[in-house]
């Protein structure tokens, strides 16, 4: 077979996914669990893992067309209901001090949220907000995914909508760099000309879907190209706020998964998540909750209309996915929902509009993955659905009697972690996209092997490990064995037990190669959602990202300047080769 079709080969991601299926639930079938004599049922161990194995698989070769229609019309259902909330909801907007010994349950958790949110909002500055905004690695109105890059985005003209020109004419006077490469750019050296011709006004954002899980796709929005530009600036500013106030989204999902194990022991605390959150948050509760000037910033760099399948329809939700400020915006407003509801559970008979700093601190929110003490979760639960927003109670766990508990993508019973080993399709059926997702297939199966069977027994007589070597085998791949630091996708990551593993299992290695004068050679295939094409920016981001890379446990070997070099580019992925001959010491 000629080095062409062999390239173009493709293989079928369903067949392997049932292969490796049939292979666990064989393993789990025909052995004691390492969990049998924990108070964790071992039945659960093995039903989670063999009915769960499909959750977030996709074949790219299956069509999605029905999974979109249904997203689109599942944006529909929800975009009507945000519709019905603004004329429904009933916030209580002119509330005053002297009101406050008549106020209800309900009024007293808004006020005291309100209040909150204002506490955190301080004052943003120009300077503050200008200084973060930057462009995003994804696509937006009018630049593809495959070109991403900055020249690409500051492309003229850029798409922007018309209540957020203003904004960016504002940034280009404040940024003089900005405005002497518009400058340089552009023909047309008159001012009034210049400002009214670099944008290209667009009515708001497009709509496309993403995979979710094997049963569902997500909606979400791909922004204009300016008002992307100005959103990430504020998020910026929002995540420096929220940070000040306890919430700092760099470290909160570790904390998460920490808060849920203990609950799971203790179940003092309550674990909730939404349904649909991002597309539940309405226009008239966040003009409730955030300040007046923060509120028309959000409102004017945000999307109004959205364009689905060549129409374009109002948005009744205050913003989706897509807008770089949902997530922090979202995260804020649960927060202070949250703690607003646990003040009132633990003082109720105070008219105070101010949150204590206790309630503060015992509620956590990372998006919509919200955390509170469980016995506030009823009245959290009444206020929530009040205001337009729809508690997953699948995902959703407070009773005492249940001991089960789910954050941030960990899930654990009585203290155990049960959640199971999931994973989605490769990038594609090409030859090309097997081998990394193989890795990640091992490296993921390998922690719940361990996790099962134990330290010792966990690789003896498995049928899962057969299959890798054989499929391995089938296609003439090399198992590249990599430090335990590297991504999931670049090879075996290095664990303490790996010798005794490749004893059992006797893959093909790919070798190290040394030249004449001793020096080693890793070759190393990553497979990294690079967008856009390479510039300095991204030699410089690689660089670091390789600079990291302190030790090699297998080889024994110490990094110091890293070389590496683009093999190719392909659909936005970065093909590198890896070479680790510079100051090396075996």
């Amino acid at each position: 077979m000629t080095k062409k079709k062999e390239k173009g080969k493709l293989f079928s991601a369903t067949n392997i996914m049932n292969k490796m299926f049939r292979a666990v639930k064989s393993d789990l079938m025909s052995a004691e669990l390492q969990y049998s004599v924990d108070p964790v049922p071992l039945e659960l161990f093995r039903n989670r893992q063999i009915d769960e194995f499909f959750k977030e698989f996709e074949d790219p070769q299956v069509k999605q067309e029905a999974q979109h229609r249904k997203a689109i019309e599942s944006f529909f259902e929800i975009n009507l209901h945000m519709k019905d909330v603004a004329t429904t909801s009933r916030l209580p907007f002119d509330i005053k001090v002297r009101h406050i010994k008549r106020l209800d349950e309900r009024t007293l958790v808004l006020t005291r949220a309100r209040a909150l949110c204002h506490e955190i909002l301080t004052d943003i500055t120009e300077d503050e907000w200008f200084s973060n905004c930057n462009h995003t690695s994804g696509s937006s109105v009018g630049v593809p995914y495959k070109d991403t890059a900055f020249d690409a985005k500051m492309k003229l003209p850029i798409s922007i909508t018309k209540e957020a020109v203003p904004y960016f004419q504002r940034y280009i006077e404040w940024s003089g760099q900005l405005g002497h490469y518009i400058q340089s750019d552009f023909s047309r050296k008159d001012k009034l000309h210049l400002n009214r011709d670099i944008f290209k006004i667009v009515r708001g954002s497009h709509s496309f879907t993403v995979p979710k899980n094997q049963d569902k796709r997500r909606f979400a929005a791909k922004e204009p190209t300016g008002n992307v530009f100005l959103q990430k600036g504020t998020e910026a500013c929002l995540i420096s706020r929220l940070r000040n106030a306890g919430l700092d989204l760099s470290t909160l999902q570790a904390s998460h998964k920490e808060i849920a194990y203990g609950s799971s022991i203790s179940t003092l605390t309550a674990t909730i998540d939404f349904a649909d959150a991002s597309n539940c948050i309405s226009n008239v509760l966040v003009r409730y909750l955030v300040p007046p000037v923060w509120y028309k910033l959000l409102r004017d760099i945000k999307s109004r209309e959205i364009k689905i399948d060549d129409e374009w329809h109002t948005m009744h939700m205050f913003s989706n996915m897509g807008n770089a400020t949902t997530f922090p915006i979202e995260t804020l407003i649960f927060y202070c929902l949250a703690t607003a509801a646990y003040d009132v559970h633990t003082r109720p008979y105070s008219r105070s509009f101010l949150c204590e700093s206790e309630s503060k601190s015992v509620c956590s929110v990372f998006g919509d993955d919200t955390i509170l003490p469980s016995v506030a979760f009823p009245l959290f639960e009444k206020i929530v659905t009040s205001v337009g927003l729809i508690v997953n109670k699948d995902k959703s766990h407070h009773k005492i009697k249940d001991r089960f508990r789910e954050s941030c993508g960990a899930d654990f019973l009585y203290g155990r972690s049960v959640r199971p080993f999931r994973t989605g399709g490769p990038r594609s059926c090409s030859v090309d996209s097997l081998e990394s997702w193989l890795y990640i297939c091992m490296n993921g199966l390998l922690k719940k092997y361990i996790a099962y069977f134990g330290d010792l027994s966990y690789l003896y007589e498995k049928k899962i490990f057969k299959l890798f070597k054989n499929i391995f085998r089938e296609h003439h791949f090399k198992l590249k064995v990599v430090p335990r630091y590297f991504p999931d996708d670049s090879g075996l990551r290095y664990f303490d037990d790996i010798e005794r593993f490749l004893y059992w299992n006797r893959f093909t290695l790919s070798e190290t190669f040394h030249d004449d004068h001793g020096l080693a050679y890793f070759r190393f295939l990553r497979y990294r959602p690079f967008q856009g094409a390479w510039n300095k920016r991204l030699s410089d981001q690689a660089y670091r990202y390789f600079h990291s890379l302190t030790r090699l446990d297998h080889y024994k070997t110490w990094i110091e300047n890293p070389d590496f070099q683009i093999v190719k580019v392909d659909k936005g992925y970065i093909f590198f080769h890896i070479n680790l001959a510079n100051n090396l010491l075996l």
